[in-house]
């Protein structure tokens, strides 16, 4: 996915403190930018369908909290 749209994407990367998984992407973030500056953050951390996509495209495991695709 990488920039959706021509939308600069951050991935939020989480290791469980207590050792029980591996590091997966547990949030995604789309800003949308306009005259040099962010202009709206979208947050996907509910969104397991745009979690799971995003990993998929990436080939990088993410974690969805429970939510169902």
């Amino acid at each position: 996915m990488g920039e959706p749209e021509g939308d600069p994407l951050v991935l939020k990367w989480v290791t469980p403190a207590d050792g029980s998984g591996p590091e997966a992407v547990e949030d995604v973030l789309r800003a949308k930018t306009a005259n040099g500056g962010i202009a709206r953050l979208r947050w996907y951390y509910f969104c397991p369908d745009v979690l799971t996509e995003v990993g998929d495209r990436l080939d990088v495991p993410v974690r969805t909290h429970g939510h169902i695709v």
